[in-house]
């Protein structure tokens, strides 16, 4: 069995002939947004997951909580598997994944028989000569990784992002991707304006020239890597900056729509974004707290203006 990153790599290795196509298995969950419940078992895991999924517009929420429910399960089942491979690459969206994988194989104490591919590269972007190569190349997972992985987990469940924090001042020569990952996702906290870093680039962007929201995103992914932000997730950030009490940005005909709904979403990312007086204020230094209800979830931490923690310049603080 084989648990990689979502679709499109399962696509990817079976064409490269890798695995047959039912023997891998994508683990879907954007775990970058929303909460991570970690009291109740893997029930109440899937059920907030599932739906805040569906609220955020990634599908209907039995279909989501059915299909983590079913990945859960094939870690349960792993002593059915001979083997068991781990697909992921080192962006911030894999290391989520990998570290909740690890963390739910660390119950069982499974070392026997698990194997590990990191890349630095993107699944989606290699070879079959290559994907056929990094195949022959998983190397056996130790207990230190699993042992890392547990405390990494809970950090991310817990109701502050303190831990998180230290940790990511921890070098983990086992997992090697995962400190900057960590380090990347303190900085979608708010900062000193009250905004994370997508949305700052994307205010940054904007003050170069106005420009169309499905532009905006390619112009973000330039501006980061490692990439891992699906253009779903951007559009919802950006989405946020125009229909709020005081707006940053304007040109958005409304809320992003589901995707379901091909014409409005057409237009949706052909409207034209600028920033308002406020975005250019905030990029002077204003506060976006200050003027706007702040209420989102970084991991297992609730953000709002009354429960406030910022990062900026490597430190971390609760205002």
């Amino acid at each position: 069995m084989i648990l990689t990153n979502g679709d499109s790599a399962v696509e990817k290795l079976t064409l490269a002939g890798v695995a047959s196509h039912d023997e891998i298995h994508p683990w879907r969950d954007v775990l970058h947004e929303g909460p991570i419940v970690l009291d109740g078992g893997a029930e109440a895991f899937c059920e907030a997951r599932a739906t805040y999924l569906a609220e955020a517009g990634f599908g209907s929420m039995a279909e989501i909580k059915t299909g983590m429910m079913q990945s859960h399960q094939l870690i349960v089942a792993h002593g059915g598997y001979e083997e068991v491979e781990l697909w992921f690459e080192h962006d911030l969206y894999d290391q989520l994944q990998l570290i909740q994988i690890l963390a739910l194989l660390s119950d069982h104490a499974r070392l026997d028989g698990v194997s590990l591919v990191q890349t630095s590269n993107y699944i989606g972007e290699m070879t079959s000569t290559e994907l056929q190569e990094a195949a022959g190349h998983g190397a056996p997972i130790t207990m230190a990784q699993l042992e890392a992985s547990r405390r990494l987990w809970s950090a991310l469940g817990a109701s502050t992002p303190k831990e998180v924090f230290a940790l990511s001042q921890e070098f983990l020569p086992t997992l090697p991707f995962v400190q900057p990952a960590l380090e990347r996702f303190l900085q979608e906290l708010p900062g000193r304006n009250g905004l994370g870093r997508v949305q700052n680039i994307i205010l940054d962007l904007l003050s170069i020239s106005p420009t169309t929201a499905g532009r905006l995103f390619g112009q973000y992914c330039e501006q980061e890597e490692p990439r891992y932000l699906g253009d779903t997730s951007f559009f919802k950030l950006l989405e946020k900056l125009q229909f709020c009490e005081k707006p940053v940005v304007q040109g958005l005909a409304g809320p992003f729509p589901s995707y379901l709904d091909g014409e409005a979403l057409r237009d949706w990312v052909r409207a034209e974004v600028s920033l308002t007086d406020h975005g250019i204020a905030i990029l002077g230094g204003a506060d976006f707290a200050q003027h706007n209800t702040i209420d989102f979830w970084w991991s297992g931490t609730r953000i709002s203006n009354n429960n406030m923690w910022r990062f900026a310049d490597g430190e971390l603080w609760r205002d």
